[in-house]
């Protein structure tokens, strides 16, 4: 069994009077180690309220250095003194091997839903790593340690819910996805995509409850993930989102509704999120059929603009028009430079009308956006011709393409 050496703290019985290093913001949750499975023979100790250091006193042969071997107590005379503590103390510092073997619980030090939420996730990652469900514990020096078991994790969860309609979640980074399923029985699906959207759950959990098979009754739940991943904020959850609905939602156009997912669009103010929620709308606004009638629309523009291109004065005005866009150069108008750019594209958009089916489409899209370089109408005329407004710059409406196609591709394999 692979092992490593770690600073830990030996606790007085019932984890009751010990202040352990760091603040609670800085350093919320830990391991709890079964101090009868370590070899604490061969393990380094110092007092309370010693600063060992031991990340800085250490040489590089593995001895204690600066009056650290000096300063060394039993852990057999530590568990003699702390089983002694009747008020506060400080920290000790226990340097010894441990491994997963001896891995036995976690613990978090404060009931802040962003702390508690990143305990459940790191439960979570371990059980997926070393297939162990753990227990987890509430650790306050001025009480005894506390159990958190399921009931009181639910209960939790339903009040973060509440809290999160009426403010943005706040989410630790790393965020670990937390398993939903010793809640699912308790929390409808609804809830739980809420959820999603403003922590996180387990793709496995996402991928169990979105099937070519349920889609047709859950296609609506999507909704309320969305709307709850725009208020936090939440780029990384909703990402998961769309990669496991996106393959599905293709399947069936028909349930995607532009009247229903552009009020959520609306609402994104988080410039990560725009091509992820960028997307659901587009495979919704392309399968109602509204994107080839704009296509046309671009179409009868771009020809109208190259057919009076072979005038300069004309280019030079059209350039001047422009007030939208104070980074565009006059040169490529005054040369043939942009008529060149604007001929491609006109071809671009052609092909783009001949296209069959969502997947062509994207391809189409993203072959455009990767000839584009400093675009100012072709830009406009993709906002208008995908129902996107002006946060989609060129390099956020490459990013949503890039993202749809993604998922597309995952669908085909």
């Amino acid at each position: 069994e692979a092992m490593f050496a770690t600073s830990t703290s030996l606790p007085p019985p019932h984890g009751q009077y010990l202040q352990l290093f760091g603040s609670e913001r800085s350093y919320s949750a830990g391991f709890i180690w079964d101090r009868t499975k370590l070899d604490t023979e061969k393990a380094w100790a110092w007092p309370s309220g010693y600063y060992a250091k031991t990340e800085f006193n250490i040489d590089g042969r593995g001895m204690l250095k600066n009056g650290r071997q000096e300063a060394l107590v039993s852990v057999a005379d530590l568990l003699e003194s702390t089983a002694t503590y009747q008020e506060l103390h400080v920290f000790n510092e226990v340097y010894c091997k441990v491994g997963a073997a001896q891995l036995c619980g976690l613990f978090c030090r404060t009931t802040q839903f962003n702390h508690l939420l990143h305990v459940l996730g790191l439960r979570t990652a371990i059980h997926d790593t070393l297939g162990v469900w753990l227990p987890v514990f509430i650790y306050n020096p001025k009480r005894r340690l506390q159990t958190f078991p399921v009931r009181d994790q639910l209960a939790m969860i339903k009040t973060y819910l509440q809290e999160v309609q009426l403010t943005a979640a706040h989410i630790l980074k790393p965020c670990f996805p937390v398993d939903p399923t010793p809640y699912s029985q308790a929390l409808p699906v609804k809830q739980m995509l809420c959820f999603h959207g403003a922590y996180g759950c387990t793709e496995r959990y996402l991928q169990q409850l979105f099937t070519p098979q349920t889609w047709p009754d859950m296609h609506q739940e999507v909704h309320g993930a969305l709307s709850a991943g725009i208020r936090a904020g939440n780029v990384a959850s909703l990402r998961s989102l769309m990669l496991i609905v996106g393959p599905i939602a293709i399947k069936t156009p028909e349930l995607l509704s532009v009247s229903e997912v552009k009020p959520l669009l609306d609402t994104v103010g988080v410039e990560d999120l725009l091509p992820v929620v960028g997307s659901y709308y587009i495979w919704s606004h392309i399968s109602s059929g509204q994107m080839l009638g704009r296509v046309k629309e671009a179409l009868a523009v771009l020809k109208q603009w190259l057919d009076q291109a072979d005038s300069m004065a004309f280019r030079v005005a059209s350039w001047r028009q422009m007030t939208n866009h104070p980074e565009s150069k006059m040169m490529p108008f005054v040369g043939n430079h942009a008529v060149q750019n604007r001929s491609q594209f006109y071809r671009s958009l052609e092909r783009l009308e001949s296209c069959k089916g969502l997947p062509q489409y994207l391809v189409e899209l993203s072959l455009i956006m990767s000839t584009l370089k400093t675009p100012c109408l072709r830009l406009e005329l993709l906002q208008y011709i995908l129902g996107l407004d002006t946060r989609f710059s060129a390099s956020v409406l490459r990013n949503t393409i890039d993202f749809s196609l993604k998922c597309i591709l995952e669908h085909l394999g």
